[in-house]
């Protein structure tokens, strides 16, 4: 039997191990995702496959030539004895953040600027922590502009974070202009939800 097709696999666990009689011996349970996207998997056995795309549940089979099961909830008693090992080795996954800046400048917002503390604690609490910082802007003006507004609110983020103490050779910065926009929009259209840095934490 095999996985077949997976989206959000760092979403996923999959386990061979016996376990109660009234669940497979084989089987995957779909998590959430850090960032909430939807994410599914699907289960593939010689008789059979079967998709799971919602959290919580799971599926399996305990022989290969049997036909996956139906989609079920696994109780928490069983799912922590089957995967409390696999969950304590898992890598924290990565967390971001979401800096906006006013109009057409590199001046953080004030809800933004309080964030900055948060991402100090993120990092401490990493045995060793990366950052990238990826600056955003609108549509207002051209590519190449805003290009490097977008790389000049990255590199002022950086300072923001250094002056936290946050060690500068941990962080990356790039921009991508208006190129990678959050909220899609026309030319020339000033949304403040697109002039941003986005923070990520690994």
């Amino acid at each position: 039997m095999r996985l077949g097709r997976g989206w959000g696999t760092a979403a996923i666990l999959a386990l061979l191990a016996g376990g109660c009689s009234n669940v497979p011996k084989n089987m995957v349970v779909l998590l959430d995702q850090p960032d909430g996207r939807p994410s599914a998997v699907i289960f593939t056995s010689k008789a059979g496959a079967q998709v799971v795309d919602k959290p919580g549940l799971a599926t399996g089979v305990d022989a290969s030539g049997e036909k996956p099961r139906d989609p079920f909830q696994l109780e928490q008693e069983e799912f922590t004895r089957r995967f409390a090992g696999a969950l304590g080795a898992a890598p924290v996954p990565p967390r971001s953040f979401q800096l906006y800046f006013k109009f057409d400048s590199t001046d953080l917002t004030d809800e933004s600027r309080a964030q900055l503390p948060k991402i100090l604690e993120e990092m401490k609490s990493r045995p060793a922590p990366e950052v990238t910082v990826i600056g955003h802007t609108d549509t207002v003006g051209t590519q190449a502009h805003n290009y490097e507004l977008g790389l000049k609110r990255a590199l002022a983020t950086k300072n923001q974070i250094v002056g936290i103490g946050v060690d500068p050779t941990r962080i990356d910065v790039t921009s991508h202009g208006k190129l990678n926009l959050l909220v899609r929009t026309p030319d020339n259209v000033a949304e403040p939800r697109n002039r941003r840095v986005e923070v990520t934490v690994r």
